[in-house]
């Protein structure tokens, strides 16, 4: 039987010393093990970027890991929620309760130390598939909600994009939409500034190790990640979901000026061939 994980670690918590996320993993990994589930992902929710100093506000961390979880909840054949203790999903900072939306969609929590009895639940499952028959699948009605989301314009797939967050507070009524993420925002605009101004993706990863900027998870950039970054049309203010594009529901963070200036570099230094195309741009601009 298939399960996910959940992590939660807040600013306050990560202050006082309390159970790192690494620890978290490793406790619901061996659970996993021992009761025969099949561990497919791991949800976690940390404090990122300004959060780490702001242990004023308490209970804050992130939110991306818990939206995925109950993004996927309805389209995974996952049945558990693995958390080390229940309090992991009793969260004061979001308007939903997510204990409340893994029941919707017929998930089980199960807590780190406390045996499961997979008989019972596997007998359940098999009455709710008889029940239901042969009926539209999860997956097919999730991905047509979803094509319809992104034809008016919201942002569809997985997690928000780096520079943005998922803004809740408007659910029942408009859905959830993109915020932007101002900390973040500002790291999207240097990349696409200083990729324009070095002219060489290499240049600008050096660039951004030099200033200390990270990715959301506070680590180094690679070159696949800042590619994403510089090709994604969310940043313009659209939306993309398999063969439907749309204006977004939500701000843009470069002007189309800018992001046009960069399509157009990406592709004369492919043509230059790849890699070494861009090292040649680098040497000529060294020279000059």
């Amino acid at each position: 039987m298939k399960a996910v994980g959940y992590i939660r670690l807040t600013a306050e918590e990560a202050a006082k010393g309390f159970e790192d996320c690494q620890t978290q993993e490793a406790r619901i990994r061996n659970y996993a093990k021992g009761e025969g589930l099949d561990l497919t992902s791991v949800y976690i929710d940390d404090p990122i970027g300004v959060l780490q100093s702001a242990t004023h506000l308490g209970d804050v961390c992130s939110r991306a890991g818990v939206i995925n979880m109950l993004d996927e909840a309805m389209a995974k054949d996952w049945s558990f929620v693995i958390v080390t203790s229940m309090d992991r999903l009793q969260r004061k900072d979001i308007d939903f309760d997510p204990m409340s939306e893994l029941k919707r969609y017929g998930k089980h929590v199960a807590v780190v130390g406390e045996k499961l009895n997979l008989k019972k639940h596997e007998g359940r499952r098999a009455k709710k598939r008889e029940k239901f028959g042969q009926s539209l699948s999860v997956a097919e009605r999730l991905l047509k909600g979803r094509e319809a989301g992104a034809r008016a314009g919201k942002h569809q797939s997985g997690p928000a994009p780096y520079g943005y967050m998922r803004d809740y507070t408007e659910r029942s009524s408009k859905g959830v939409r993109l915020q932007i993420h101002p900390e973040e925002a500002a790291v999207v605009r240097v990349i696409f500034k200083e990729y324009l101004r070095r002219k060489s993706m290499k240049r600008l990863i050096e660039f951004l190790d030099e200033q200390g900027l990270k990715t959301r998870r506070r680590k180094q950039w690679s070159r696949a990640g800042v590619s994403w970054i510089l090709k994604n049309e969310t940043y313009l203010g659209r939306v993309h979901f398999g063969n439907i594009r749309a204006k977004g529901q939500h701000p843009p963070i470069i002007s189309p000026i800018i992001f046009n200036k960069v399509q157009k570099l990406i592709r004369k230094n492919n043509k230059r061939g790849g890699k070494k195309g861009e090292d040649k741009s680098e040497q000529a601009t060294s020279a000059a």
